[in-house]
């Protein structure tokens, strides 16, 4: 039998959040996750950090008041509860992630904030067949507006996916 070689971290406790997302990064990276979700994770923390007034706040310092003063702080700036909430879920997996892996020595329970659902305006009836009716002039743009309402309606793409479409 071989002696077990095991590498000795620092102690978790020093640890700043920054130190311990670069390890989540590796890890993610690692098992596939792609930079885009991880630039997501990255950048609510950026923002958590920077409402709080934190730059190299300790890990096992962060506590339920620094969420619930966050949210406070966004719904004090006008942010979105859609908006907030986006930004605990990407918190809340990376606090679940440093508690499983014993960064964190409790669990910090992270609820997400009640939101009004806005009901978006659609079209009725008689808007949608005036828009899906074929232009009556020979004009470039009314036969291209009519060609990408028809082809948003069928395949029903979103506005940055029309505008980053490119002919090859």
């Amino acid at each position: 039998m071989g002696v077990s070689k095991r590498m000795k971290r620092k102690n978790y406790t020093d640890f700043t959040i920054w130190e311990v997302f670069d390890l989540f990064k590796t890890e993610k990276l690692a098992y596939g996750m792609t930079e885009k979700t991880i630039n997501n994770y990255y950048e609510s923390l950026k923002r958590f950090s920077c409402v709080l007034g934190y730059e190299d706040l300790k890990l096992n310092q962060l506590n339920k008041s620094d969420i619930i003063s966050f949210i406070y702080e966004m719904q004090a700036a006008g942010v979105k509860p859609v908006t907030i909430n986006h930004y605990l879920r990407e918190i809340k997996a990376f606090l679940n992630w440093c508690f499983k892996e014993k960064y964190l020595d409790e669990a910090i329970e992270i609820k997400m904030i009640k939101a009004q659902d806005t009901v978006k305006e659609t079209y009725t009836e008689d808007e949608l067949r005036k828009l899906l009716q074929q232009p009556i002039d020979d004009s470039y743009c009314a036969w291209r507006s009519w060609a990408i309402i028809n082809w948003i309606l069928a395949t029903g793409n979103r506005e940055r996916t029309v505008c980053n479409i490119k002919m090859c």
